[in-house]
């Protein structure tokens, strides 16, 4: 590695670990942490694969440390990342719920959504029946979101799953006709210790107002692909964005300190 090159660390959400704070007291520990940047994803599993990809790619175009992790920053709020669970068995001995829950869970065949925001797991919509199909259905209720997701990826990670049912969500993903990629990973421990076998998510970067949705406000030639300059039109807009934030937070501190 060159002498004194910057480095973007990714850490799991600061909720549910404390490795970014680790990555820093390193940083801090070898002299480095003017060269060391470190994002808290407020995510987990490929919900940070996302955004590793995001950076990667804006690393390779030449974009300083300091403008991608602002840039990211700006993403952060738009990963989607969630998963079904085919058991609450997992959940239970993680401690995420009560073995009340677990065993009426167990007795009523449910299924529950398990999904990240503010850097926290929580339980949402609970499905019934099999999991071959609770997942199907899982994925269907998501495709008004996936339509207007930012087009460049979007991934399915799964930890036990069949070979069938995997292919069953790509088809479904790929009949979209939306992502220019979707790729299939393993789950890692975090989900596989808490969720158990038979689990599968599905994550994407969402469109917005702030910020997106993207391909449709910067696709200035209407091709459905992103072209140079396209992102460094919408790179700039994110920028100024993420620069008016500063500005308006710096004000809000100021005024805090008067009181």
């Amino acid at each position: 590695m060159e002498k004194n090159a910057d480095i973007i660390m990714f850490a799991i959400s600061e909720d549910m670990s404390t490795t970014a704070n680790v990555m820093r007291l390193a940083a801090d520990n070898l002299e480095y942490e003017d060269h060391v940047f470190v994002i808290n994803s407020e995510s987990l599993s490929t919900g940070i694969g996302l955004l590793v990809v995001e950076a990667a790619v804006m690393a390779k175009k030449g974009m300083e440390a300091k403008e991608i992790v602002d840039r990211i920053e700006s993403l952060k709020p738009y990963v989607r990342a969630s998963f079904v669970v085919d058991t609450l068995k997992y959940l239970h001995r993680g401690g995420r719920c009560s073995a009340t829950s677990a065993l009426v869970g167990s007795v009523f065949k449910i299924k529950p959504r398990i999904y990240v925001e503010n850097g926290k797991m929580d339980a949402g919509k609970k499905y019934r029946g099999k999991i071959e199909k609770v997942i199907l259905q899982y994925v269907h209720e998501m495709e008004q979101d996936l339509k207007t997701a930012k087009r460049d990826r979007v991934f399915i990670t799964q930890t036990g799953c069949s070979t069938e049912v995997v292919k069953s969500v790509k088809d479904y993903l790929k009949n979209l006709n939306y992502f220019k990629e979707i790729i299939i990973t393993n789950a890692g421990g975090v989900i596989s210790s808490h969720c158990g076998p038979g689990t599968l998510g599905v994550l994407f970067i969402a469109g917005g107002t702030k910020f997106g949705p993207y391909d449709k406000q910067f696709d200035t030639n209407k091709n459905g692909i992103m072209e140079d300059d396209e992102r460094a039109e919408e790179a700039a807009y994110i920028r100024h964005m993420v620069e008016q934030e500063n500005i308006e937070n710096s004000q809000e501190d100021d005024s805090d300190d008067e009181y």
